[in-house]
């Protein structure tokens, strides 16, 4: 038995499940990136609109839209700087809606409207996060997680080869011992 062989197998172990957890760690900061957690929120108005400035998101608008009060709809329409429509989602009055809305580019505030809901009451919790940093995030973390389980493996066939913990190798060892007991 080579303990040179034993210590690298128990690295190889120990870096496996490293880089697992690392993989897990990146996959759940990007999960975390995309959630909902920047806010716009304020009180219709009696003409029924309401501006809610967006800052840091992007085409696709992940939204936790929260409102209070009667039933009816609310339309949110988004635009950009220069003040261009870039797309519009309507939700029912007195419901918790969430879900994405992907828009023609990258908003900067939306424009909340209803008929006769004045005094409602309306949050927008968004997401601001970069989409080619989160799918970066996403490939190293899977990548990750492959190298370690990968490593993981091949350090516990050497350490369970080098230790004859393998089933079949007592078996072969006692057959040895059991023809040169014999001779």
């Amino acid at each position: 038995m080579s303990s040179g062989r034993v210590r690298r197998a128990k690295a190889a172990i120990f870096i496996g499940f490293t880089l697992l957890l690392l993989g897990f760690a990146l996959s759940y900061y990007a999960v975390a990136e995309m959630t909902p957690s920047s806010r716009a929120s304020g009180v219709l108005g009696a003409q029924g609109r309401l501006r809610l400035n967006i800052t840091g998101s992007h085409e696709k608008v992940y939204y936790l839209v929260n409102s209070t009060g009667r039933s009816g709809n609310i339309t949110l329409t988004f635009y950009d700087t220069k003040g261009s429509r870039l797309g519009t989602k309507t939700f029912p009055m007195g419901a918790v809606e969430k879900g994405s809305v992907t828009l023609e580019g990258e908003p900067s505030y939306a424009v909340a409207t209803c008929t006769s809901c004045e005094g409602v009451t309306v949050d927008l919790y968004y997401s601001t996060f970069d989409r080619a940093y989160t799918a970066l995030l996403s490939i190293a973390g899977a990548a990750s997680s492959m190298l370690g389980i990968a490593a993981s493996m091949v350090g516990v066939h050497v350490y369970m080869d080098e230790r004859g913990l393998y089933l079949e190798d007592k078996e072969k060892k006692k057959g040895r011992k059991l023809i040169s007991a014999s001779s």
